[in-house]
């Protein structure tokens, strides 16, 4: 699925003053001229053009758990045997 984006603002918020397009070989370029009368309407419209000019990282995949070591017995001491009768 593709990511869209919308920029939405009141008529009585701003005005599309002009706009044209220019194409090349591998894509076409829109522009457009935005004449806008509110200051929270304008910070929206930045908000959404910068949101789709650096959109959002995808967060890095959890590390793997660690997995437990198994604990071994204690090697057998070196001791040296003389018998029963010791």
């Amino acid at each position: 699925m593709t990511e869209s984006i919308m920029i939405l603002f009141g008529r009585d918020e701003g005005k599309v003053k002009s706009f044209s397009t220019a194409s090349g070989a591998k894509a076409t370029r829109l522009t457009i001229v935005l004449e806008m009368t509110d200051s929270y309407a304008l910070s929206r419209v930045l908000q959404e053009l910068h949101s789709a000019q650096h959109p959002p990282k995808p967060a890095p995949p959890p590390p793997p758990p660690k997995q437990r070591r198994v604990a071994l017995p204690a090697p057998p001491l070196g001791l040296p045997f003389y018998g029963e009768d010791a």
